[in-house]
């Protein structure tokens, strides 16, 4: 990265594709941590602050979670915490 393009932020187009790969990978993450849906959005809406349905969201890969439920999922789903540390050293994404 040049030094005129620090602190101007990521291109609109890199964080939809962005948040189109963390979508899936959280999807696969949950599917290896917990085998049904209603698994899933029981135990970990036992640890997220959020309803049993964004949980069903994340787990089909329609939705992302937000920051903070992000590393409340990678404190409690192993797959998830190795999704997002592989994510943060993927040379790829940059």
């Amino acid at each position: 990265m040049s030094s005129t393009n620090v602190g101007k932020g990521l291109p609109k187009f890199f964080l939809a594709e962005l948040e189109e790969i963390i979508a899936a990978n959280i999807s696969k993450s949950l599917r290896q941590d917990f085998a049904t849906v209603k698994m899933a959005a029981t135990e970990v809406a036992l640890q997220v602050e959020t309803n049993t349905e964004t949980i069903k969201k994340w787990y089909n890969g329609a939705n992302i979670p937000s920051a903070a439920n992000l590393i409340v999922l990678a404190r409690i789903s192993p797959s998830v915490r190795l999704m997002v540390l592989s994510l943060i050293d993927d040379r790829k994404l940059f």
